[in-house]
Parts: C-alpha cells; structure tokens; sequence
C-alpha cells in the first residue's frame, strides 16, 4: 500500500483507534533528528485502497536542545506508541539512563511539542507498547542492554487516567540468558 505524502526514515512502530491507524516515524538513535512524525491514516480507506492518503502529527520534544548525541546514548529515541482515550502517547527508549518517558500527543494534525507526562526508571530499553482496551492494561516489552540482553514484559494496569505508572506495574522476565544479545519488538 502506497501512502501518499509519507516518507519513511525510521518507522518504529503502529497503533490505532476505531477510525484511524497511526504509523510513528520516531526512531532516532542518534538524537540528532529534527523530523519526527505520526502519520494519521483512514482505516477504512486504508483496508479498501492500495493507495492512500494521511494525515501527518509533527512532533518535538519540548527538553530536548541537543541534537548531538553519539549513537545509542539519546533519551530522545522511540519505539512505542499507543492510541488511549483522545490521545497518543509515546514511551522513550531512553539509551542514556534506561529511564522511558512518556509524552502525550493530540490525534489531529499539526505540529505539537511533546510534554511529559510521566516516566519510570524501568533499567531496560522500551522497545513496543500495545493498550488492550477490554482489559484496561498496558504491555510494553523490551530489552536491557545493547551487549548482554534481557528481555521484559511490563504490564500496566489500575493507573489513574494518563499517568501509566500510578497503578500496578508487573515486571516480567522473559529470557534469562545473559550471553549476547537478543532485541525483542
């Protein structure tokens, strides 16, 4: 499916609501992008067409004023995005401190600076989320290191509107062999 208008220079991950599927261009290892977008794109368009049109969300991160970060060492890196109640939210693979923040975005296009709207030093790199509407629950996953790996399941769940960490946060090891590395998305 061609989607006009939309570029891809690091696609990292997809989510949706009932109308409409969100492609988030937020992958930025280096830091050092200026560029970063959400594609807003008709679902029943989308499901009907081989070529399609989108919408597109703008975004920056309101803290960030380097742009000079050396490679897998930026907090501005992102992987996760999931659509809850009006918003979208993006969780941080944060490379410095291992610490995800989340930052919340309006569905509408235009460009908007992200704000943080909490974080959690979760010592592993966020690398996908999902929210599970009928069970109320966020799922992120992601890994510990870029040499030796872990992988985890975090589920959130019993958090107080748009602060995910309020609640019950269970941390799930899924792979505890620490000999090389292994990324999970």
């Amino acid at each position: 499916i061609t989607i006009n208008g939309a570029t891809n220079v690091d696609w990292e991950a997809m989510t949706q609501d009932d109308l409409y599927l969100y492609i988030a261009d937020i992958g930025n290892n280096k830091g050092d992008r200026k560029d970063l977008k959400i594609y807003k794109v008709d679902k029943p368009t989308f499901m009907s067409h081989n070529n399609v049109d989108c919408e597109i969300i703008e975004i920056k991160y309101s803290d960030q004023e380097n742009f000079e970060y050396k490679d897998f060492s930026t907090p501005y890196d992102a992987e996760a995005i999931i659509a809850y109640g009006d918003n979208l939210y993006i969780f941080t693979k944060n490379w410095k401190d291992k610490v995800t923040k989340v930052y919340s975005i309006s569905k509408n296009s235009g460009s908007y600076t992200l704000h943080e709207v909490s974080s959690y030093a979760c010592n592993f790199l966020i690398t996908d989320a999902t929210y599970h509407i009928y069970a109320d629950k966020i799922i992120l996953i992601g890994y510990s290191s870029h040499l030796i790996s872990t992988q985890k399941i975090v589920i959130l769940e019993n958090f107080s509107a748009d602060d995910f960490f309020s609640g019950t946060i269970q941390e799930i090891e899924v792979n505890a062999n620490t000999m090389g590395f292994k990324q999970i998305e």
